[in-house]
């Protein structure tokens, strides 16, 4: 594993080459086959965990049933915010597919943040992102119904500004569901919903006949 592929991550990308060496040297890179667990909600935060690939799932257990939080991918990261609270898990984390992550100690974590004002400096920046995408997230569930949601969230996995554009789900459509706060079959129905925009659905294969058409479908949300 590389320092420049490291050095992309959202925390480390604000430091200089000099305090990214010094992260780099105090971390820690593993591979984790799938349904590895990775932490239980209310347990005690040991380290502080980054995706580098793969996939992680992340949930909470109501009333015995399994809730699905999110689905962590490439450069998300896991117990930062409650490391820096110094707060208990609040998820529970397993590996949906065979993962890479970056780890540094909680120890480790707290010496950085202490002994580096720049390393402090970008952990506070990571969590404001981290509090603003959270406050956003939340909004956009209240505010959107699901087949909008739903289209947002393509729009955003195609990247595109126009056009068609053929793309493949990151995980299969009951997660998908999950991840976007609906039950399965409030998704089957956005997608149903979605057919009038040109969106063509072949098993986790999607096809979005015209982007703008989409875009405009989603409104001012969407922006």
């Amino acid at each position: 594993m590389s320092l420049e592929r490291l050095a992309t991550l959202p925390l480390l990308k604000r430091l200089t080459p000099e305090r990214q060496e010094t992260v780099y040297k105090s971390a820690q890179i593993n591979k984790l086959q799938s349904s590895s667990v990775i932490c239980k909600e209310t347990t005690n935060v040991k380290r502080i965990l980054w995706v580098l690939s793969g996939r992680l799932k992340t949930f909470v257990t109501l009333h015995d049933e399994e809730v699905v939080i999110d689905l962590l991918s490439k450069g998300d990261r896991l117990g930062f915010v409650e490391a820096c609270a110094g707060l208990p898990h609040s998820v529970s984390a397993i590996a949906i597919e065979e993962t890479e992550i970056l780890s540094l100690d909680l120890e480790v974590f707290q010496r950085l943040t202490a002994e580096y004002f720049d390393f402090q400096l970008a952990v506070f920046a990571n969590i404001s992102a981290e509090m603003h995408g959270a406050v956003k997230e939340i909004n956009e569930l209240k505010a959107k119904n699901t087949s909008k949601r739903l289209g947002t969230f393509l729009l955003g996995l195609s990247g595109a500004d126009q056009g068609t554009v053929d793309l493949e789900l990151p995980y299969d459509k009951r997660l998908l569901a999950a991840r976007l706060g609906m039950k399965p079959e409030s998704l089957s129905r956005a997608f149903g919903k979605l057919k009038a925009c040109g969106v063509i659905t072949q098993k986790n294969r999607i096809t979005i006949g015209d982007v703008e058409m989409l875009r405009d479908f989603c409104g001012d949300e969407y922006e």
